[in-house]
Order: C-alpha cells, then sequence, then structure tokens
C-alpha cells in the first residue's frame, strides 16, 4: 500500500513542479486544486473511469441494437461528452495540470464527465420506459450511474487556489 501512495504522491509533485514553474513564468493563472487525498481520488478514479467505459461500450451497443432514434440521440449526447471529457483528463495528464486546472480545463473534464454520466442515465431510464428491459440499455444505464456517482467526489472537491502539498 505504501508503495502505491508513494507512486501517487510522486504522480502529484510532478503536476505541483509543473505549475510552480509557470507561478515563476507569470502564466499559471487562476488554478482549481483537486483536494482529494491520492488515495480516495484513485478509488474515485476507478470507478468513475469503470462506468464511462460500460457507459460507452453500452451506449454503443444501443445505438447499434435500435438506431439513431428518440433516446438514442441524448445516448449519443452523452457518449460524445464522455469522449470529450475522457481526452481532455488524458491530455492534462499527459502536460501535468491535472490535479491543478485552469477553470476551463476543470470544466471540459471533470465537470463535462459527470454530465455525461447524468446525460446517459436519463437516456437510459428514457429508452428502458419506452422500448422495455434490454441488457444493453441496463448495463448503459449502471455505468451512466457509477459514472456520475464516482465523477461528482472528484468534480466537488476542486478548491479556487493553488494548493500544494495535498498528501
Amino acid at each position: 500500500m505504501e508503495k502505491v501512495k508513494g507512486r501517487l504522491h510522486e504522480k502529484r509533485a510532478r503536476t505541483e513542479a509543473h505549475i510552480r514553474s509557470l507561478q515563476d513564468r507569470g502564466k499559471a493563472g487562476i488554478r482549481y486544486t483537486l483536494t482529494l487525498p491520492d488515495l480516495r481520488m484513485l478509488a474515485f478514479g476507478l470507478l468513475c473511469d469503470a462506468g464511462w467505459l460500460l457507459q460507452l461500450v453500452f451506449g454503443i451497443r444501443l445505438i447499434r441494437q435500435s438506431g439513431l432514434h428518440g433516446s438514442n440521440k441524448l445516448v449519443l449526447f452523452s457518449l460524445v461528452c464522455v469522449i470529450v471529457s475522457v481526452g481532455m483528463i488524458v491530455y492534462l495528464s499527459l502536460i501535468h495540470e491535472k490535479e491543478m486546472a485552469t477553470g476551463l480545463q476543470r470544466d471540459l473534464s471533470f465537470t463535462l464527465i459527470v454530465c455525461a454520466g447524468i446525460a446517459g442515465a436519463l437516456a437510459g431510464l428514457w429508452h428502458l420506459c419506452a422500448h422495455g428491459l434490454s441488457v444493453s440499455a441496463a448495463v448503459f444505464l449502471a455505468g451512466s450511474v457509477l459514472n456520475a456517482a464516482a465523477g461528482l467526489p472528484i468534480r466537488l472537491s476542486f478548491r479556487k487556489g493553488i494548493i500544494y502539498g495535498i498528501r
């Protein structure tokens, strides 16, 4: 467990070093710091990842099975939001700004992933009500709810300002 904690803190330390260098050059701007401790962030992040993966796979299955109409347009919208937000999170990890993001970066990553989960949950409920029970719709709904439920604590933990040393 200590090895995992050490690796997580090393990752956050790289982010802090990058933000410090931006501060030194006067380019840090207004930042929002992820204040969840490393292990909680890992747990919520893994749950959120499982949720959006289920949402993505079974959303595609839903659209392939029943075409692009009615509730499936909302399914497609949620899938586009998932792809954009996951892409942004990966990009922020690559540039070492995920834990200390600007407002726009935070919104395009963590806020959008939660919104994608909520939109997916609404689409899944709508699909189940309109077309009856199907495995794809049920798993899509479960993945969407998991995505939103696990992503929300991450999103809500962002605090305005740069805060160093969170473990």
